[in-house]
């Protein structure tokens, strides 16, 4: 018996709270004393000592099943967006890890709309990628050259 009432609470305890789904796919768990009403007039997110930048936020959902924030800015601002702002923002609060896709608002789309907001969602990933790679190639030609020249240096000295 006691083991049966510990696994209604522990139940009770995990899918009752309101929860957290970071871009990186990480759910977090909210604590009680997050005031989430307030949450909007500051750019980060507290719980239990640690801090979460809003754009680093895909999902936030309470106890009840509702989702209060999503992309990184709270739900009202999400649904004043078009397709197109959806899916850019979607896409924004999406990694290669976890794909932050509003299968709800895809659901309530008829087929065109679907197809609209998927092609923008895919060509925005596919930009946020392409930026990452120009960025690396970039820093590579930036440090090349030193590095070239100081194994230059080096060698000559020896």
């Amino acid at each position: 018996m006691y083991k049966i009432v510990l696994i209604i609470a522990l139940k009770s305890i995990l899918f009752s709270q309101d929860k957290m789904v970071l871009k990186s796919g990480k759910e977090i768990v909210l604590s009680a004393n997050n005031n989430l009403k307030t949450m909007n007039q500051t750019w980060y997110l507290g719980n239990n000592s640690k801090q979460y930048n809003k754009k680093n936020i895909a999902l936030i959902t309470l106890n009840s099943g509702e989702i209060i924030f999503r992309s990184g800015m709270p739900i009202s601002q999400y649904q004043e967006l078009t397709i197109f702002g959806k899916a850019i923002a979607d896409a924004k609060a999406s990694s290669e890890v976890y794909k932050n896709i509003n299968y709800d608002l895809l659901k309530s789309l008829d087929e065109n709309d679907n197809k609209i907001y998927m092609s923008k969602f895919n060509d925005s990933m596919l930009r946020n990628k392409n930026s990452r790679r120009i960025g690396t190639a970039c820093c590579v030609l930036i440090v090349a050259p030193s590095a070239l020249l100081i194994y230059m240096m080096v060698a000559l000295t020896n």
